[in-house]
């Protein structure tokens, strides 16, 4: 039931007529989708009578376990959805250019309304509400309809359609930015920093070209641009070193 585990059995079991390699599977991906899973209780529970695509029977269990197929550097992998802590890569006016957003202002829906296979009345599919605030039974008119073929826990189902109402409230921006692809090194789904002035995120970008040292710690440092402070104000900078790691 394990969606890792049901992602290579598609891959390389015998029900796929070209089953790949296991070298051509990022175990080590599938062994942290597996830990996700089981920490946050996700199930794949899929039942399929006739020929389907590999591709598309990828992309049900990537999505049902909160992640997404990738292809990248090769062997077939997942990003998934979770939260990151350490940043692959810094961007700034320095190393990129074109910043942009997008926005989406689409009307909201009252509630998203979910169905799925429940397993407590043997896959007989049943249905329920995620309200959004300030709506309940008595005056929710808008909805918004999520199927869920794969996911037979009532518990999951509710907190899969919970996540899709959030992910609509909380990520309606789009941010794109160009950088060469010599010095592009983060995937996607890593961490990135971003500093830029169009939104306001940072005073700016410079390289450090001097430290002033005492003994071995370092107690200033020389930057190639002006950044104008306020008395009284407290600042930070963040550094990028040359192994790549993050310094605040």
């Amino acid at each position: 039931r394990s969606p890792a585990w049901a992602f290579c059995e598609v891959l390389r079991g015998a029900s796929n007529a070209r089953a790949v390699a296991d070298a051509r599977i990022d175990l080590d991906q599938m062994i942290a989708l597996d830990d996700y899973c089981t920490d946050e209780g996700i199930t794949f529970d899929g039942e399929f009578a006739d020929q389907e695509s590999v591709f598309d029977i990828l992309q049900d269990i990537a999505n049902t376990a909160n992640a997404s197929l990738s292809l990248s550097n090769g062997p077939f992998s997942v990003v998934i959805d979770n939260e990151r802590d350490t940043p692959i890569q810094h961007f700034t006016e320095r190393n990129s250019w074109g910043f942009s957003s997008s926005k989406v202002l689409a009307r909201r829906p009252h509630a998203v309304k979910y169905r799925f296979p429940n397993e407590l009345t043997l896959r007989q599919y049943d249905e329920g509400y995620v309200y959004e605030a300030g709506y309940d039974a008595s005056n929710a008119t808008l909805f918004e309809i999520i199927d869920l073929p794969y996911t037979t826990s009532k518990r999951q189902a509710y907190l899969r359609a919970r996540r899709a109402m959030f992910q609509a409230r909380l990520r309606p921006e789009i941010y794109t930015l160009t950088v060469s692809a010599e010095h592009l090194v983060c995937t996607r789904g890593d961490l990135v920093r971003v500093v830029h002035s169009v939104p306001l995120l940072g005073i700016g970008a410079a390289r450090v070209t001097a430290l002033a040292t005492s003994g071995p710690n370092t107690t200033g440092v020389t930057l190639d641009a002006p950044f104008p402070m306020e008395s009284g104000t407290a600042y930070a900078i963040r550094f990028r070193q040359a192994d790549g790691d993050s310094v605040l």
